[in-house]
């Protein structure tokens, strides 16, 4: 950050982003590498727009969770749905209805080993269609194995954003604190010009 404190001034700053408290990445990144022009590696300057970048919060839906849920199977080959479906039906209490409490359902798929990650897992069974809060299991299954939409391309979703905590709900207590933030759409130009002018000061401290 000194080699950007150091180069670009508050002038320059005011000329690009007049009265902005946000900017895109692109304008962002566009600004820094003409100005800084080689003092800074791309991979600097990517760092510089994750530190102040503004992350991609896209809203999650079941259709969403779902196609990339199938996704993420289909990547590993998974194919072991009729036993997923079997021991779903196993831990039925009534097995004429087909519904399993949602707890239930997220214990016997990582019992039986199904490759989704906690809080994909998690995701999915929060926001699948259920009667009276339970999950059908035929349904749930037969929705995983269709390869309806699985030609479709699927935005990255960071993995924290997937679902919040509900512990006896699903079984899952939550990601760790500093998850993956997932995609930057846009830069807090504010905050990153207040830095600069502390940096700057610190800079002119040091000198004799």
């Amino acid at each position: 950050m000194e080699v950007v404190a150091s180069t670009v001034s508050d002038e320059k700053m005011s000329e690009e982003f007049t009265d902005l408290t946000e900017v895109g990445i692109e304008p962002f990144m566009e600004f820094l590498e003409m100005t800084c022009q080689e003092k800074l590696s791309q991979h600097a300057i990517m760092v510089i727009a994750r530190v102040y970048g503004v992350p991609l919060h896209p809203k999650i839906t079941y259709d969403l969770v779902l196609r990339l849920s199938k996704e993420q199977l289909s990547k590993v080959d998974f194919d072991r749905y009729d036993e997923l479906l079997l021991a779903l039906t196993q831990a039925l209490e009534d097995i004429d209805n087909g519904l399993l409490e949602p707890s239930e359902v997220y214990r016997v798929c990582i019992a039986t080993k199904l490759p989704l990650k906690t809080d994909l897992l998690t995701s999915l069974i929060q926001q699948c269609p259920k009667t009276e809060g339970r999950v059908d299991c035929q349904k749930l299954v037969a929705s995983l194995k269709s390869k309806e939409g699985t030609e479709e391309n699927v935005d990255f979703i960071p993995t924290s954003k997937f679902a919040k905590p509900d512990k006896t709900a699903s079984g899952w207590f939550g990601v760790t604190e500093g998850a993956h933030k997932g995609p930057v759409h846009a830069i807090r130009i504010n905050e990153f010009k207040e830095d600069l002018v502390k940096i700057r000061h610190e800079i002119s401290l040091r000198k004799p």
